[in-house]
């Protein structure tokens, strides 16, 4: 299977399950992961074909909506590719800058200050502006630091989730919200 086949596979299973679902989002940066391990200049036809591999189990759980499966297949195929983020090219694994955090931080803030005044259903509308901020900014913060962009996501997910639980209690929102801040402030 050639790489643009196996991209062109990932670009449809991506946009035939388009959604603003979390699983969603980490499942499509994962095989971002993998289409730039992919690029790798003196990528090995074994290792290649290891990946192709990894990219068409991960499409399959991106359209199951299964986020877990999907993580595994791509690490799992990094893996036996000889592949990890430390030693995957530069693009993936870079010490550069993630960006501005200051716009998801004050949202994030807000949503704290509002949790603290005991409304969590307005706490809740106030993380999907942070949901849709960051989903905006992805592929440019993707391209500057794909690691620290998966660290904040990852913590993002589950804000969200947190969030937005059918039961939603002060004390945990507080400090999963407490927590993401703390994560941004470190976050260069």
């Amino acid at each position: 299977m050639s790489h643009n086949l196996l991209k062109l596979i990932m670009i449809a299973g991506a946009l035939a399950v388009a959604s603003t679902s979390i699983a969603r989002a980490d499942c499509e940066s994962d095989l971002g992961l993998l289409e730039t391990a992919l690029a790798a200049p003196n990528i090995t036809p074994d290792a290649k074909a290891t990946l192709e591999a990894a990219g068409v189990a991960g499409v399959s759980a991106l359209k199951n909506d299964d986020d877990a499966t999907c993580n595994k297949a791509v690490m799992d195929g990094l893996a036996k590719a000889g592949m990890t983020l430390a030693n995957a090219p530069a693009a993936v694994a870079t010490s550069a800058p993630l960006g501005d955090l200051a716009p998801f931080k004050a949202i994030a803030t807000d949503a704290l200050k509002i949790v603290a005044g005991g409304d969590n259903a307005a706490a809740k509308t106030r993380i999907k502006d942070l949901e849709t901020a960051w989903d905006k900014s992805a592929k440019t913060m993707k391209a500057a630091n794909l690691d620290k962009w998966n660290t904040i996501d990852k913590a993002l997910d589950v804000t969200f989730k947190t969030l937005r639980a059918a039961s939603p209690k002060t004390a945990e929102n507080t400090a999963v919200l407490q927590s993401l801040i703390a994560l941004m402030d470190k976050t260069k």
